[in-house]
């Protein structure tokens, strides 16, 4: 079910109190929530559970997300910039046959991608077999458009997580 955009702010304001250690604060419990297109620029969720919450097309500009849990949350077409994340994530907007947004996070190894896995992705080994098998000159359905747009961001993902690595050396 849906959540409404004031209901959203209710729970926004009360995490906020609960973050300050003030009374009458409660922690935001947003597992497995519709927030579908919400509205949650410059909202301070830390420490939130974002669980398996559906964050496609959300507005997340400016938002503070530091600690919140976000495994199995679906972030394609959502809005991040500006937003305080302590994992990183990439996305290529406008990609594939649905001209969409592919969120990839290095510190989970998941890719998020449409439909794929039910909304829930898989790691980029997965994700570029997914692709093989589907867009691939011996796929399901071979085009190579699709095949090379969804290989050039799994080369980049590759390429961010070497780079990531050599910072941590």
């Amino acid at each position: 079910m849906k959540i409404t955009q004031e209901k959203l702010n209710e729970i926004i304001e009360s995490h906020g109190k609960w973050l300050r250690n003030e009374e009458g604060g409660e922690k935001a419990d947003l597992r497995d929530a519709n927030l579908r297109g919400a509205d949650l620029r410059g909202a301070d969720l830390g420490g939130a559970d974002l669980r398996g919450a559906d964050l496609r097309d959300a507005y997340l500009g400016d938002a503070d997300l530091r600690g919140a849990d976000l495994r199995d949350a679906d972030l394609g077409g959502a809005d991040l910039r500006g937003a305080y994340l302590n994992k990183t994530y990439y996305q290529i907007t406008r990609i594939g046959s649905r001209n969409a947004t592919t969120t990839y996070c290095v510190e989970d190894d998941n890719v998020v991608c449409g439909c794929w896995n039910n909304y829930r992705g898989g790691t980029l080994e997965e994700f570029k077999k997914r692709v093989e098998s589907v867009y691939g000159k011996d796929g399901k359905t071979p085009d190579k458009k699709y095949y090379t747009q969804y290989m050039a961001a799994v080369e980049f993902f590759e390429k961010m997580v070497k780079l990531a690595k050599k910072e941590d050396e």
